[in-house]
């Protein structure tokens, strides 16, 4: 099913541009199909396809692929030039060196600036000006935006040892889990960057002219998945929760998760603690987000999506929908 929701925080944010440049922001939701709470509603929460609808319009809108969020637009196809320009790379590495030198040709809210030394590279986003960058969000984008793609060349997810935040502590902690897959991520910080053990730069450039093409297709999604890897636990954890739920409509315990895992369920526990996560946040969060995708699809009761995400009693669930994002499953439904 792969149901994954997106922190209302996140869409506000993602809206800052265009909010600043004069749109109706209700107007642009009710476009994209995503309920009016997410303006006003700390724990709405929407479903990735509807906010990838968002991120489409705006940057069509704007003609800006940062959608109004760097100091200057960034014209549709320079993602596309840049991906272009180290494509035919040998090395991630040397992919990645290019990627900043072309990045820093934009002269757009951010210096790009590598280090390495012998065990870590370290990749940083220096702001240009004070107006340069609007928020938050733009600066996690770029440096998420950079590790993904950079990935996807190597075919294999380059590992992250940390990263740092110049600002404080945001409002939607839950989805730096998926950002960045479970790595330390701290916050005030004098620099924002994103460390890398540095082998990850030796790996192979496993890309083609012909896969980037599918690949370019796909953006922004591409981005915001998560491929499943034996090393990120967390993410094969849910997958198995949302496999019992849609077949047995059940919860799995963490025994029996474990044992699919070939593991204890004490190595399971230390492994997602750490990852940054704890089994039963995993399992809320995959009840949360298969409940929001059902709600979004309109053809099930809301006694039926109880069921499907195993509660015994409506009432239950409807307390539960309420504790997740403060709205009741109907009141989110209606949007």
């Amino acid at each position: 099913m792969k149901a994954i929701t997106i922190s209302s925080a996140y869409v506000r944010q993602t809206l800052d541009g265009a909010k600043a440049l004069g749109y109706d922001l209700k107007k642009l939701l009710h476009e994209c199909k995503i309920p009016l709470q997410v303006l006003t509603e700390d724990r709405s929460r929407v479903e990735a396809a509807q906010y990838f609808r968002l991120v489409n319009k705006l940057t069509l809108l704007l003609n800006d692929e940062a959608m109004g969020l760097l100091g200057k637009p960034q014209r549709i196809g320079v993602s596309a030039m840049m991906c272009n320009a180290v494509i035919n790379c040998p090395s991630t590495g040397e992919a990645y060196e290019r990627s900043v030198e072309y990045a820093n040709l934009l002269e757009n809210g951010f210096h790009h600036r590598l280090t390495l030394d012998d065990n870590l590279v370290t990749h940083e986003i220096a702001r240009r000006s004070t107006d340069a960058v609007i928020n938050a969000y733009i600066v996690e984008t770029t440096l998420m935006s950079f590790h993904r793609f950079h990935s996807w060349l190597a075919n294999e997810r380059m590992p992250i040892v940390q990263v740092t935040l110049d600002y404080p502590a945001t409002d939607y902690p839950e989805e730096y889990q998926f950002l960045f897959f479970g790595a330390a991520v701290l916050f005030n910080q004098p620099r924002n960057t994103i460390v890398y053990q540095r082998n990850a730069f030796d790996l192979p450039n496993c890309q083609s002219y012909q896969s980037l093409q599918a690949y370019m297709e796909r953006a922004p999604m591409n981005l915001f998945e998560t491929r499943v890897s034996d090393k990120q636990v967390a993410m094969n954890v849910r997958n198995l929760i949302e496999v019992s739920l849609k077949e047995k409509k059940e919860l799995p315990e963490i025994e029996v998760v474990a044992a699919h895992l070939n593991m204890h369920s004490q190595t399971l526990r230390r492994a997602l603690k750490k990852e940054g996560t704890v089994f039963q946040d995993i399992k809320t969060q995959t009840r949360r987000d298969i409940a929001i995708h059902l709600l979004n699809q309109k053809r099930l009761s809301i006694e039926e999506i109880a069921a499907k995400v195993a509660f015994s009693e409506p009432s239950a669930f409807i307390r539960a929908f309420k504790s997740w994002t403060g709205l009741t499953p109907l009141t989110y439904r209606k949007g």
